[in-house]
């Protein structure tokens, strides 16, 4: 009578950082991937840079929105800029109602909209005086 003995490989360096392992007399032996943690994380990551790109997406059509507003009133407080935002580009985001499918998701909140805004301070594209967001003069 021959017995099959479990047996043990691991190897990290190099052979693909997995453990196979075989089972006893039924002989089913299984595999255990270690780069599976690894692999959820990458998936994580892409998942997070899909979310970045999708908002970095959404900001550019809300700086569609901001530069008109600011082309008719000249300029607005960042309150009065996000009240408009939520009004017109974020409304039924995210439900799918009345729209391309392309309409930003709710995960936006005025600080969100901030940040936004003083890069394109720090880019130029707009100017902040006295609590004021305003299109920078034409040369």
């Amino acid at each position: 009578m021959v017995e099959e003995v479990p047996t043990r490989r691991s190897s990290t360096a190099g052979g693909g950082g997995d453990i196979v392992r075989s089972g006893g007399a039924g002989g089913g032996g299984g595999r255990i991937d270690l780069l599976g943690a690894s692999a959820a994380d990458d998936e994580d990551e892409d998942v997070n840079r899909a979310s970045k790109d999708r908002m970095e997406e959404d900001l550019q059509i809300f700086w569609s929105y901001i530069t008109n507003m600011l082309i008719n009133l000249e300029s607005l407080s960042l309150e009065a800029i996000f009240r408009m935002l939520k009004m017109f580009a974020m409304q039924g985001a995210g439900s799918g109602a009345g729209g391309s499918g392309s309409a930003p998701t709710g995960e936006y909140n005025i600080d969100v909209v901030r940040q936004f805004l003083d890069k394109k301070v720090r880019e130029h594209e707009l100017v902040f005086v006295a609590g004021l967001y305003k299109l920078p003069p034409k040369n």
